[in-house]
């Protein structure tokens, strides 16, 4: 809480008693927001996203949260298809227990011509998950547009819980696919004001 200290501090020397008030219940509400991961265990899956960057990037903030443990497994090329019937992925959510999930998986998918042929093994992936887990959809960085699969696996997901990635602008490999590490960054941040907007919420 020394940060909060240091804070109101701040701000009563700039003599803004009502200004003060504001920042330190908003500074409050992402304190006690953010508190929720203390202890968590959290699991990211999906295909070659996962280990492009934002694994690295996203590691440290959620481990300055207090989580207990935070697990990356990714899978090059692998599609909702393939993961819905890998058992491994039934391993890992027996191996970690993780009390939270993000998937990132579509990229394979994007221009799929029959995206709603994919409802299916995205639900199929989402009963895996269980009740008690809150899953996140992470969707892919599109770098071109896509055949409907992001409106398909936003409406599959409760609201709040599907992250748009073709909006975010990042640099990106030689392959134009996959984001650099600068890119990476910069994916990495805007998901996690998303995140930390939507635990504010909670």
């Amino acid at each position: 809480m020394d940060w909060l200290l240091a804070l109101l501090l701040t701000l009563i020397v700039d003599g803004k008693p009502a200004q003060s008030e504001k920042v330190l219940r908003q500074a409050g509400a992402r304190a006690k927001g953010m508190e929720i991961l203390r202890g968590k265990r959290i699991l990211m899956f999906g295909d070659s996203m996962v280990n492009c960057g934002i694994n690295v990037w996203l590691e440290p903030w959620f481990k300055r949260h207090g989580i207990k443990s935070y697990v990356t497994r990714s899978w090059a090329s692998s599609t909702t298809v393939t993961w819905s019937k890998a058992k491994q992925l039934d391993i890992y959510l027996w191996r970690y227990d993780p009390d939270i999930v993000f998937i990132v998986l579509g990229t394979n998918e994007l221009f799929h011509p029959y995206p709603k042929m994919k409802i299916r093994p995205i639900q199929r992936i989402l009963k895996k998950m269980g009740r008690r887990r809150t899953v996140y959809w992470i969707g892919p960085p599109t770098w071109a547009k896509d055949k409907g699969l992001i409106k398909i696996m936003r409406q599959q997901m409760p609201p709040g819980r599907f992250f748009d990635s073709g909006k975010v602008k990042m640099g990106r490999k030689k392959d134009g696919y996959h984001p650099n590490m600068a890119g990476s960054k910069t994916w990495a941040k805007a998901i996690w004001r998303w995140y930390s907007a939507m635990l504010k919420t909670q």
